[in-house]
């Protein structure tokens, strides 16, 4: 296999382990100064160490840099992290590059535990938990309402109130004729625009009804993003896209909305057993997050074997200012079928 696909594999992985930082491989940009980045990774060619029949062994150095020790460490945990979930067997695969992905989360962990949901409400017989994965994606936050007379009822608060941004997230249900509901509110009036999945149809709601907006399938995962800016027209306006392709143009607020503060994500009292699921999910105010970033999943290639971090060594990245860095050094097995 040629140096360049590992490199591109392993960028990937690095990509993902270490959500925060931006990873490039030594054919792409040759000094890691010259990346574009807060957090840097830089990922050199590979030196022949051992090879035993089908398998081999490289031994690459990865430098990383951040602008203090405290995040230089962030970075470095989340590689550890990575690793060992990676030789622990833990699939990464259908991993999104997202900052709420779920990944570092055990399976079974109440969604007030991860750094997503700031309160929840749920009801008796409702819970909000990190799963393994749902077809095709790892990691993800599942509801399961088991209650008719409740629902599950979380919220994402968001940092500050914001008049303007995009939200993307991506959203599926075993079945699309029950309720999954995604508010954006705030303090003042509650829900200012809703969007759901109902009677097997995406749904946003212009008062005084429900419109549907498409067909929805079940168990099918839907790449959903929406920009809002409270200070068009006379409520606020919005648009919506899925899997890329505009739905929803430049609509207008049921409420009138001065800014937006969080979202609130619910079944419905009434259907029993209710389930659904959320992965992925990012705010264009992210810190290291662009718009776009959560479209493509990824997946561990099966020549990727085993990684070890062998040893690391304080070092000082050569630029316009001094900055806190590291050189690594990772045995990497891999397989050449």
């Amino acid at each position: 296999m040629a140096d360049d696909s590992e490199l591109d594999y392993l960028r990937a992985w690095f990509s993902i382990a270490s959500f925060e930082a931006t990873a490039k491989h030594f054919s792409e940009i040759k000094k890691i100064d010259s990346i574009n980045s807060t957090k840097r990774i830089l990922i050199h060619p590979g030196e022949l160490m051992n090879v035993d029949g089908k398998f081999y062994t490289k031994r690459y150095k990865v430098q990383i840099s951040d602008s203090s020790e405290a995040e230089l460490m962030s970075t470095m945990n989340n590689i550890i992290r990575g690793l060992e979930l990676f030789n622990r067997g833990e699939p990464f695969n259908g991993i999104y590059d997202a900052p709420h992905n779920f990944l570092i989360y055990a399976n079974g962990s109440n969604a007030l535990s991860t750094d997503f949901i700031t309160r929840d409400e749920n009801g008796a017989g409702c819970t909000t938990t990190i799963v393994q994965s749902y077809l095709t994606h790892g990691k993800v936050l599942k509801f399961s309402d088991s209650n008719g007379a409740t629902r599950c009822i979380i919220y994402n608060d968001f940092d500050t109130t914001h008049i303007t941004g995009t939200v993307e997230f991506h959203m599926a249900s075993p079945n699309t004729n029950l309720d999954s509901y995604v508010y954006f509110d705030n303090s003042d009036v509650g829900s200012l625009f809703m969007i759901r999945f109902s009677v097997d149809k995406l749904q946003h709601y212009i008062s005084p009804s429900w419109v549907n907006i498409m067909d929805v399938t079940d168990a099918t995962w839907y790449h959903i993003k929406i920009t809002f800016d409270c200070s068009l027209g006379t409520n606020g306006r919005y648009w919506l896209w899925v899997n890329e392709i505009a739905k929803v143009s430049d609509q207008e607020m049921y409420q009138t909305a001065l800014y937006i503060e969080r979202l609130v994500l619910t079944t419905l009292e009434g259907d029993n057993p209710a389930i659904w699921y959320m992965d992925a999910i990012a705010h264009d105010w992210d810190d290291y997050y662009q718009i776009g970033d959560n479209l493509i999943g990824y997946s561990i290639p099966d020549i990727l074997v085993h990684m070890n971090l062998v040893k690391g060594d304080l070092a000082e990245e050569q630029g316009r200012t001094k900055r806190w860095a590291q050189d690594l050094w990772f045995d990497i097995e891999w397989c050449i079928e």
